[in-house]
């Protein structure tokens, strides 16, 4: 049987000294891997061996020869694989002498997990759909209002009476033009407390729908063709169409137009949802109360 030296894993004959290629003294009380081990399962110099430490079961340890992360005590990431005995004259510490590929399965492991957590961390990061829709389908946009969440206005009223109404109905929709409702449109609001009241102006600048619309809903209405500009206000407490929500009104457009067109028997249209993500493609801006006169 051939042995290898125990600092630098170059063979060594039986009871030599010395080791001819590091010089290290050979201790031959300690436990000397033999040679024919060493080489067997493809392994290598130990190198660094990450510290084993735990607290309360989190941290690494050692699990018969495999070197894992651990989440209270249960291996969870497998770091590396080592040839290792235990050094009972030296307070049961162990000494790595080689490292040894990891099991397949243990690589598979590793990867689904590390895929998992790529997949996880993906689906946190959200965006929101603009999506433009109508009777033969159509395109899709992403739109943030995330920056729209200023308070606008809140001087154009310095002294403000009025008494609060009674919610209109999620919904409820009010026209200012003639015309024929045909494109499509869907609005959907973010949840929380506040209510929105959206507009639809034309290029002219009069008003041409408006629609209220509660906290977290989704309002499916018709809209005659043209080109509008969409703006909406939001709050908790409803003054009626002159005031809104009164002196805590938010008051925000979006910056591109909207075009309601029909060719054939296609009839384009828009799915809106007002809810403030990252990573839109509409971008949104402040408006003031006198856009919604």
């Amino acid at each position: 049987m051939s042995y290898v030296c125990g600092n630098c894993e170059e063979p060594i004959k039986n009871g030599q000294q010395f080791c001819d290629y590091c010089g290290e003294e050979v201790d031959w009380d300690d436990y000397i891997l033999p040679a024919t081990e060493f080489r067997k399962e493809d392994t290598k110099p130990a190198g660094w061996v990450p510290r084993l430490f735990t607290l309360n079961g989190c941290g690494t340890s050692l699990y018969g020869e495999t070197i894992c992360f651990t989440l209270l005590f249960v291996p969870i990431f497998w770091i590396g694989r080592y040839l290792v005995t235990l050094d009972l004259g030296n307070n049961n510490s162990y000494i790595f002498h080689a490292k040894k590929k990891l099991h397949r399965w243990q690589l598979v492991w590793n990867t689904a997990l590390l895929t998992l957590i790529i997949v996880l961390i993906t689906l946190g990061v959200s965006n929101i759909s603009f999506s433009s829709s109508g009777d033969s389908g159509g395109g899709s946009r992403v739109v943030s209002n995330s920056a729209n969440t200023n308070q606008s206005d809140n001087n154009e009223i310095p002294e403000f009476g009025k008494p609060a109404q009674p919610l209109p109905s999620n919904g409820e929709v009010k026209s200012y033009i003639q015309g024929k409702h045909t494109a499509p449109l869907s609005i959907k609001t973010s949840s929380g407390d506040n209510y929105y009241y959206v507009l639809l102006k034309m290029e002219s600048g009069f008003k041409a729908l408006s629609v209220f619309i509660y906290p977290g809903k989704t309002v499916d209405i018709d809209v005659p063709l043209g080109k509008y500009y969409l703006y909406y206000a939001t709050g908790k407490e409803w003054y009626g169409t002159e005031n809104l929500f009164g002196p805590d009104t938010v008051y925000s457009k979006a910056d591109d137009i909207f075009i309601f067109y029909e060719a054939n028997d296609y009839v384009n249209g828009y799915t809106v949802e007002l809810i403030p993500r990252r990573g839109g493609n509409l971008s949104t801006s402040s408006a003031s109360s006198s856009d919604f006169s």
